[in-house]
Parts: C-alpha cells; structure tokens; sequence
C-alpha cells in the first residue's frame, strides 16, 4: 500500500468476548470503518456504543492486534492507519497490516483478558462469532 491508500480509510473486524452469568463465553464480532483520521479511541468508542446498545452489558478498555508478537493494545491517542502501516508482525518485524484482509483484533477488559482464550478463537470465521450491527457516533 502506497501514502494515496491512507485517503481511503479501511475496515477493522473486532472480536468480542461475552462472559454471561453462567460464565459462558458468547463470541461477537463487528466491522467498523476507519477513515484515515480516526483515532483509536474513537474505534474503541464506537465499539462500546454498540455494545450498550446491544445491551450486552461489556465495556472495553483496549483494542489489541492479533498479528503481533505481544497481546500489547493499540495506543488510543493515535491514528489506526498509521498504527496499522507501522505495526510488526509475529516474529517482531515491521509489518504493515492494512493489506490484511480482514484486519483483525479483539476488543477487551482488561481485568477479563485472557491471551490463552483469544489464542483458541483467533479466526473470526467460526460459527461461534456472532455478528453485531455497529452503531455509528
């Protein structure tokens, strides 16, 4: 991808997880469009509003890539495309995850997250993974 893709903006897939009173897990999934000046809160936001409407009753504290070496989050005052264009990939080379296709990552509480879960559920396309309709801000 070239400086010209960023005028784009792109989409992000954001993988949830539900832990229910009986302390099931129910894995939801939404898509969300960065355009090139959105910051990661502002997706972080999004996500949140979707899930209050949804009643779900989670809210999450971080956005954190699946294609890296560490279950670091994203940094939330910076722009997603440029986290994205300046990422690195599992063996900690640089990696520029737009051209990922979906980009993927798991939206969390950081008092739930579990690394070890997530490893076990890091294709989105599983039937488990329920699709829920964004809601815009």
């Amino acid at each position: 991808m070239d400086s010209s893709d960023e005028d784009d903006g792109l989409d992000v897939v954001v993988g949830l997880r539900v832990i229910g009173e009986d302390g099931e897990s129910q894995m939801r999934k939404l898509k969300l469009h960065c355009e090139p000046t959105v910051v990661v809160n502002v997706i972080r936001d999004q996500v949140n509003e979707t899930l209050e409407k949804a009643g779900l009753g989670l809210r999450i504290e971080n956005l954190v890539p699946l294609w890296t070496p560490t279950w670091d989050p994203l940094e939330g005052d910076k722009k997603m495309i440029k986290v994205l264009k300046h990422s690195e990939n599992g063996a900690g080379d640089p990696f520029d995850a737009r051209g990922m296709d979906p980009v993927r990552m798991v939206g969390v509480d950081a008092e739930e997250f579990d690394d070890d879960f997530w490893n076990h559920h890091l294709d989105f396309r599983g039937e488990e993974f329920e699709w829920l309709e964004a809601t815009s801000l």
